[in-house]
């Protein structure tokens, strides 16, 4: 969209923004070629105040807290799901797999805590050795509620001096 083009439709952009309609609506609405950035551009240089954009409906922690009570139903698929969330597929599947709440710490971190090695860690929690929650991430990382590893190092700690305090 040329300059003059652009100062065609200004008014109506203004008027638009003004309204209520969002920097990127007005973008789409007055056609190719106007991005949010210049609309902005054409608002700020018209003197009306750029509010702050708001958060889109899946963004919004009340959304995804819906979103989320959908999904565990487990009644319906991701897609269904983000359909009637009003968010997008992504932002469902990101809602899904997200980490329950709690204190998680990577694996890492995990076996530092306990004085073992990352894989020693993973290799005693996959065979029951080690009485610790885990989660997998979306990319296959392991992750540990940090009061459980905690608990358990003190109790593993506790064991050693009772021992060497009985010797």
């Amino acid at each position: 969209m040329t300059s003059s083009q652009i100062a065609a439709v200004e008014p109506a952009i203004c008027a638009a923004y003004a309204g209520g309609l969002s920097a990127q609506a007005c973008a789409e609405k007055f056609g190719p070629g106007l991005n949010r950035q210049r609309v902005l551009s054409v608002v700020r240089r018209n003197g009306i105040t750029v509010r702050p954009a708001r958060r889109p409906p899946g963004q919004d922690p009340a959304a995804a807290e819906v979103l989320g009570a959908v999904l565990a139903s487990g009644q319906v698929t991701v897609a269904e799901a983000a359909e009637r969330c009003g968010v997008t597929r992504g932002r469902a599947w990101r809602v899904r797999t997200a980490l329950p709440p709690g204190d998680w710490i990577r694996a890492g971190e995990a076996a530092g805590l306990l004085g073992i090695k990352t894989d020693t860690l993973g290799h005693h929690v996959l065979r029951g050795g080690l009485p610790l929650t885990v989660h997998r991430t979306p990319g296959g990382q392991r992750r540990y509620l940090r009061s459980e590893v905690v608990a358990y190092a003190r109790s593993v700690t506790a064991g050693y001096e009772a021992a060497e305090a009985g010797q």
